[in-house]
């Protein structure tokens, strides 16, 4: 392993002490070599944009549904248009993001035994 020995541990360290101290030189040889070697640059970026293409449709297929949601004056489960049971509901914590639902859908996504709103709203995207 280039020239080191030690534990593994050691032998990481190493390496990233290395790194640290040749950063600017390694990302400038790296650089160099994607200058001088654009189609194999180009397939690799097409070969991780085909592994990653169903996860990245996916991500914008979400995007989309919970952006639709935050416009909803309706419960995204059953419909319900009477504003007098609608409430909003957080379903991520730690974030501002917010759907409607009815009283009796959001009072059984919260005393539900699992308590998996993430997991509902996959469900709804497929």
């Amino acid at each position: 392993m280039g020239g080191y020995s030690g534990t593994k541990e050691e032998i990481n360290q190493k390496q990233r002490d290395y790194y640290t101290r040749n950063r600017d030189k390694m990302i400038g040889k790296n650089n160099l070599w994607k200058q001088n070697h654009p189609e194999q640059v180009k397939s690799w970026r097409r070969e991780r944009y085909l592994r990653n293409r169903d996860k990245e449709i996916r991500e914008q297929c979400e995007r989309n549904l919970i952006e639709s949601f935050i416009e909803r004056d309706c419960c995204v489960f059953c419909l319900e248009i009477n504003p007098f049971v609608l409430e909003q509901h957080h379903p991520f914590e730690n974030n501002s993001f917010k759907v409607t639902l009815c009283s009796k859908c959001h009072s059984l996504i919260h005393f539900s035994t699992s308590k998996r709103t993430p997991d509902i709203l996959e469900f709804m995207i497929n």
